[in-house]
Parts: C-alpha cells; sequence; structure tokens
C-alpha cells in the first residue's frame, strides 16, 4: 500500500523525505494541479485543504476528490461555515452554508457529518470563531450487475 501525501508546505515533503519510507510518496504541490487518478484510493483526507481553495474551484476539486476514492473509500474532511470568523474578509477561500456543504457529497454516505461552531485560536495563536464541517463519508459500492 502507498500513502500519496500532497502539501503546498515545502517542509512536509522535507519531513517526509526524512522518514525514507518506501510506501509514502510526499509531493510538494497544490491540490489544484495535480492529476488525481479514478477509483485510486481507499482513504483520502482532505482535513483544513477545500476552505483554502478559491470557491470557483472548491467543487471541480470536491469532485475530483471523490472520483478518486475507490468503492467503498473513505473521505475524512472539512469545510469552513459561512459564520465563521474569517468569512466575509477572505476573498479566495471559501465559505459554506449546512445545505451547500451537504450538496457536494450527495452521492457518498455519511458515517459522520457534523457542524461544529466556538471561539479558539488560528494556527497562529490568534483569536478565531469557527464554524466547521467536519465529515467522514464512504463511497458505495457499484451495484452489483443483474443477472438475467
Amino acid at each position: 500500500m502507498t500513502v500519496d501525501a500532497v502539501d503546498t508546505d515545502p517542509l512536509t515533503a522535507k519531513l517526509a523525505a526524512r522518514l525514507g519510507h518506501p510506501c509514502l510518496n510526499a509531493m510538494h504541490e497544490d491540490v489544484r494541479r495535480i492529476a488525481i487518478p479514478p477509483a485510486a484510493y481507499a482513504l483520502i483526507v482532505a482535513i483544513h485543504v477545500l476552505p483554502f481553495l478559491p470557491r470557483v474551484e472548491c467543487s471541480a476539486i470536491i469532485s475530483a476528490i471523490i472520483n478518486g476514492l475507490a468503492d467503498d473509500g473513505i473521505l475524512c474532511g472539512t469545510l469552513f461555515g459561512v459564520r465563521d470568523g474569517w468569512a466575509g474578509n477572505r476573498a479566495l477561500m471559501t465559505f459554506v452554508s449546512k445545505s451547500e456543504a451537504a450538496s457536494y457529497f450527495t452521492h457518498l454516505l455519511p458515517i459522520v457529518f457534523s457542524e461544529a461552531e466556538y471561539d479558539g485560536i488560528d494556527a497562529h495563536d490568534r483569536p478565531k470563531h469557527w464554524h466547521v464541517f467536519r465529515f467522514i463519508l464512504r463511497k458505495p459500492s457499484c451495484p452489483a450487475p443483474t443477472q438475467a
């Protein structure tokens, strides 16, 4: 089994290279610039990835990610809600309503789909109001062909 890791932070690839594990393929790249092979992954993790994509690209990337899941594959991820502290002042990010978040994943089966709002801090220790949708979803298997 191989793990493909994609991150725009060059430190991620450097740390992965230090591990030297032959099954870890870390790429210093933007997820928008890689081709996600169809039905290739049993698990895709997109935690704190999708909200940082421009709204005009988010839907297409989500579709590509879903297409990259194998049958019974699992997608774990997050989206930021419209009441997030950054909504309204970060034009190149995506903030969604609960119905919009759910609409991205209509062909997946929910294992967990939760919404949370709380006051906390961001990655730079600055106060922030969080409005987050967290999800774990499963791509259903293709139905078995019917016998005549």
